[in-house]
């Protein structure tokens, strides 16, 4: 029992959240206020415990995938109950809810005009709609930072089952995962240089996974610097 002790805590915080949630749901209804009020419930990051990668738990460093699948859900009496299967991420919400509001006449004339022009400053696609895996031969990038911040980048694309970890301090290997036929990350490959991984992948995985690690390293490396300039990041020596 003492290995699944984490575990084990989690579950219940889990089965308190649960409940608590229930109570406030119950109160919009109380209070009359559910058909007018659309709940967004997402989670921040996930939580890679042992069961998962015996080497590291938490957080911290630690780019296994289980720190990086969270639950998205849209809940509204109205809205009709749909699993919806794409890979993305939270960059999705806001485009998805100025969609609801347009398509659902919730905006007067003059608010549907401008909230149809911020839909489409955002990079997330709206969930209510088929999601787009590439558009026009680019493709749809999801990118993942890993705490504390500016070490490891994660990166996938909808298109396709592979992720990549790449480090940004030097201090890491890069990390190659198959998705598709490895969904827990338990046969990570891991190198200390891209040149290598992208053989190894090319040797193990194909021709076409070695162009995808290529094309998704330039990608991640270059929204790295594009973030740290967004943001007047600089390093301090």
């Amino acid at each position: 029992m003492g290995w699944h002790r984490d575990f084990n805590s989690y579950l219940n915080t889990v089965r308190f959240q649960d409940a608590w949630l229930g109570e406030l749901l119950q109160l919009f209804e109380l209070h009359g206020i559910a058909n007018e009020t659309l709940v967004v419930l997402v989670g921040d990051h996930g939580q890679a415990f042992k069961e998962d990668i015996t080497t590291r738990t938490g957080t911290y460093k630690n780019g296994h995938v289980s720190n990086f699948r969270v639950p998205i859900t849209f809940r509204h009496p109205h809205i009709p109950r749909v699993q919806y299967e794409a890979n993305a991420t939270s960059i999705s919400i806001l485009p998805t809810i100025l969609d609801l509001l347009i398509n659902t006449g919730s905006l007067n004339r003059k608010d549907m005009t401008i909230a149809s022009d911020l839909l489409h400053d955002y990079e997330g696609q709206s969930l209510i709609r088929p999601y787009k895996n590439s558009r026009n031969g680019r493709r749809a990038w999801n990118f993942g930072v890993i705490n504390s911040g500016a070490s490891m980048l994660s990166v996938t694309s909808a298109d396709a089952p592979w992720r990549l970890v790449i480090p940004l301090d030097g201090a890491s290997q890069w990390r190659f995962t198959d998705l598709k036929n490895d969904q827990l990350e338990l046969e990570p490959l891991e190198r200390w240089s891209m040149e290598q991984l992208v053989g190894d992948a090319r040797n193990i995985y194909g021709e076409e996974a070695s162009q995808w690690l290529v094309q998704a390293d330039a990608v991640a490396q270059w929204w790295a610097s594009e973030r740290k300039r967004l943001w007047g990041y600089k390093t301090t020596k």
